[in-house]
């Protein structure tokens, strides 16, 4: 059985994000190793936009936004899979062999929160993640239920710190094709998601105030 989910929440709306699936699902067959499965979470009045490839599963379901759907998919298979891989819709995958780098890695660790170099970010934050399933069946969420779209990057990065499993891999490439990269164009879903931006701030800060410490504890006890 494969270890590895590879989650990717995506909506087109105008079809403007159809091809991002086959590029990203193009870069993860030139890299893996057969030790992950990629699966495309897709909202039920916008799925028709995007054919079904070869070797991607896909699942449809209401729309959530990205950390609903993210949340959805990532309880619903924790069981299944050790490790849940985020990615947004315009990575890419860029090193070989990057899964055994991360099991590798992991064997070692109660806990684990990995990420690549995006070329955008850096060490920044992780605009895409490798987690331990564990941590997701013992909190019961990948992300904080109150975001919608923005800082679930944030609370990777400080909750791999809170529990001393944080690692950062400046050779292991994941690029981010985003527009502040100018590696894009913008869209109406980059449009979208920038509108969540001080609604998910003051609820990611509300979190950390007041519910962080409680969920650290819960994988700390």
């Amino acid at each position: 059985m494969k270890k590895i989910l590879i989650i990717v929440p995506s909506r087109s709306s105008n079809g403007s994000r159809t091809n991002n699936i086959e590029e990203l699902r193009d870069s993860w067959i030139k890299t893996t190793t057969g030790n992950s499965d990629l699966l495309i979470g897709l909202d039920e009045d916008d799925e028709h936009h995007y054919p079904r490839l070869e070797s991607v599963n896909y699942e449809v379901n209401k729309r959530l936004r990205m950390v609903g759907t993210l949340n959805l998919l990532a309880n619903k298979y924790c069981a299944e899979y050790e490790y849940i891989t985020f990615l947004g819709d315009d990575h890419r995958f860029r090193t070989d062999d990057w899964e055994n780098t991360f099991l590798n890695d992991a064997k070692e660790q109660k806990y684990s929160i990995f990420y690549g170099n995006d070329l955008l970010q850096g060490a920044n934050i992780p605009t895409a993640v490798f987690i331990s399933s564990n941590i997701i069946k013992k909190l019961g969420f990948m992300v904080p239920t109150k975001l919608i779209h923005m800082y679930a990057d944030n609370f990777w990065l400080e909750l791999g710190r809170a529990l001393s499993c944080l690692r950062y891999y400046p050779n292991l490439i994941i690029e981010h094709m985003h527009p502040a990269a100018s590696k894009a164009k913008t869209d109406t879903q980059y449009a979208e998601v920038d509108s969540y931006t001080n609604q998910d701030r003051t609820s990611f800060i509300h979190y950390m105030n007041t519910q962080f410490q409680n969920d650290v504890q819960k994988l700390t006890n």
